[in-house]
């Protein structure tokens, strides 16, 4: 703390006179305590100006950009918050020390504001900069860069895997993993998928709505067929390739109103969340600027399809690395002959990420895994139960061939058009004839494709759906009869037929013990347990991994009074996150660590205490 600001901590014992146009400079501290006491009592801004000895107006001001104040108080290291801020602009780089994640960290408690604040702003920040499945480049970087550099965990426990994926190991005191066949506690894994759906967002109102829309590509290969006319440079600068993409003076990146973006180089002075284009060999991420790396008729980087978290993944990903952060800062408190493991996933939408990070060894030393999606269940509450809770899936398509010929003359003509109508009403009798009423299925024809010409009869016709179920003894028991109904309906009316399957995710099947104490750790934190909704006739690829061990795959609700039903309903491109799922799906986890290690890292105070932080910082959002 400097002698300025001494003299101004000593000068509050003084009596103060609140004047307009006051010369007296409040330091960070102050500021800090302005802000609190007028969020915690009724304290009006003239007592404010008279308690601190400064104007109505500079309470007034502070009070108007106190987010930004805040965002960069807490970007300043502990030993300079004190000092004046003197209108330097500062980005958001999530230091370790400025929300007490350290364990060295001068204050030991926990700054839950920051702390919720910084993930409130790394959700954002992903949801803004969105990758689809195996394209998660500049997601991983950021994560990987976090860990190592925000939570110091040691780069032999991080391991890049399945191309875009990442498993973090976090021990005792934060340390080295060693390995061991002798664990007396089972070694946990919490899962979190990375990728981004292929749609458009259309919350446009929203400052971090997705960077990357449809047609982008389009729009830049005009731009260059324009300047191609002109002298042309061997390579193209950042700034030449990307004039979508606005830019402070020092050349970072705008992020709009966002108040983080995706940095990969946590240790610059000033923090540009993406990459220099060397950095990244092959993305089709929309966090402009992205520009190509090679000449002017080089053009493989451009954004050419939309992406956007339609998911809620980068939620996901939030609550596991704040988990994360969480561990690490109370990592002396881990038992010592286990770890904690963290799955960033990539690809959950397709084509499957899951069972490439398990052939890649994201379970190896793993007992027990643990997942959960948001859903629009009321927030507060938690679904899950034992069993099946989500389906497997099976394409089906279906191949007629028939003799074609003029419309005029049928009789001339074997009719594709019809068998294959037949065939569609024959399928419906599949799950209410061929199956038990205890068995739960879904046989859906969803294309019916074939002819060209209004006065011709095709030769050929395509169909093609879906099957869910629960069960792969029941899935095996439905293609024999889709096959054996199409063959014989088609052979009824002249007609031949392909009929082929493509299995998808496997059904998602939780352990009864492990759900029952998911269960009881929802109910303890006082959430709303229910088996409602479930199971879900959509898949999901965290089955591989409930497969290969033990765990419990759970649904948390985000949706709240008042919420427009596309809000959060998922792969709407009206859908947003609920940041105030954030802790509680943290809390969640956490519950989950400290009953099956026996240990206590945070009391059920400082996790309520965390749930309060961030709902107050969501206290003045609003739905437009």
């Amino acid at each position: 703390m400097s002698d300025h600001d001494h003299e101004e901590h000593g000068s509050d014992n003084e009596p103060k006179k609140g004047k307009q146009g006051s010369g007296k400079r409040l330091n960070d501290r102050q500021r800090v305590d302005i802000i609190q006491m007028a969020e915690n009592s009724k304290i009006s801004k003239r007592q404010l100006a008279d308690k601190f000895g400064v104007s109505e107006a500079a309470i007034r001001k502070l009070l108007l950009k106190k987010d930004e104040f805040l965002r960069r108080y807490y970007d300043t290291p502990e030993e300079l918050r004190d000092q004046r801020l003197r209108g330097k602009s500062t980005r958001l780089s999530v230091h370790e020390d400025s929300c007490g994640l350290n364990g060295s960290a001068v204050s030991n408690e926990l700054d839950w504001i920051g702390f919720s604040r910084m993930l409130r702003d790394i959700r954002r920040a992903f949801h803004r900069y969105p990758e689809t499945g195996y394209q998660e480049f500049r997601t991983q970087a950021f994560i990987k860069r976090f860990c190592e550099q925000a939570l110091h965990i040691p780069g032999k426990n991080i391991h890049e895997m399945a191309s875009t994926g990442l498993i973090v190991d976090v021990c005792y005191e934060n340390g080295t993993i060693s390995p061991s066949d002798k664990r007396k506690l089972p070694v946990l894994a919490f899962r979190a998928d990375m990728d981004a759906l292929p749609i458009e967002e259309l919350n446009h109102h929203l400052p971090y709505c997705s960077t990357q829309k449809k047609g982008q590509k389009e729009l830049r290969k005009r731009k260059k067929r324009k300047s191609s006319m002109q002298p042309s440079s061997p390579k193209k600068t950042q700034e030449e390739g990307d004039e979508a993409a606005p830019s402070d003076k020092n050349g970072v990146a705008s992020a709009g109103t966002c108040d983080v973006t995706l940095d990969v180089n946590m240790d610059s002075p000033a923090t540009n969340l993406l990459p220099e284009p060397s950095t990244v060999t092959t993305t089709t991420i929309g966090a402009p600027p992205v520009s190509s790396t090679g000449g002017d008729d080089d053009d493989e980087f451009q954004i050419s399809t939309a992406a956007a978290h339609m998911c809620g993944h980068d939620g996901h990903m939030v609550m596991v690395l704040g988990l994360c952060a969480m561990v690490v800062r109370s990592a002396h408190l881990l038992p010592q002959d286990t770890f904690v493991r963290f799955l960033f996933q990539p690809a959950e939408e397709g084509p499957g990420g899951a069972m490439k990070m398990i052939e890649d060894g994201a379970l190896t030393d793993v007992d027990e895994v643990y997942g959960l999606h948001n859903a629009p269940f009321p927030l507060y509450s938690v679904h899950v139960r034992p069993g099946a809770v989500m389906a497997h899936e099976v394409e089906f398509s279906i191949d007629i061939h028939g003799i074609g010929g003029h419309g005029s003359a049928p009789q001339q003509c074997v009719d594709p058009i019809l068998a294959g109508s037949a065939v569609v009403q024959a399928l419906q009798s599949v799950v209410s004839r061929s199956l038990s009423p205890m068995d739960t299925a879904v046989v859906s024809v969803t294309q019916f494709r074939g002819g060209d010409a209004n006065n011709v009869i095709p030769s050929r016709v395509f169909l093609g759906g879906t099957i869910r179920d629960f069960d792969l003894q029941i899935a095996e028991k439905i293609k024999d009869r889709v096959a054996k109904l199409v063959h014989s309906t088609c052979s009824a009316y002249g007609a031949t037929a392909n009929v082929h399957f493509l299995d998808g995710y496997a059904p998602v099947i939780n352990p009864h013990v492990e759900t029952r104490q998911v269960q009881q750790i929802a109910m303890d934190m006082g959430m709303y347990v229910s088996e409602e909704g479930l199971p879900l006739m959509a898949a999901e690829d965290f089955s591989y991994f409930l497969q290969e061990r033990k765990g419990c795959y759970f649904f948390l609700g985000t949706k709240e009074d008042g919420d427009p039903e596309k809000m959060r309903a998922l792969h709407s491109n009206h859908f947003d996150f609920n940041d105030k799922a954030i802790p509680l799906g943290i809390r969640l986890f956490m519950g989950i660590l400290q009953s099956r290690f026996k240990c206590e890292l945070y009391s059920a105070e400082e996790m309520q205490a965390f749930q309060l932080a961030m709902e107050r910082i969501m206290i003045n959002v609003t739905v437009v």
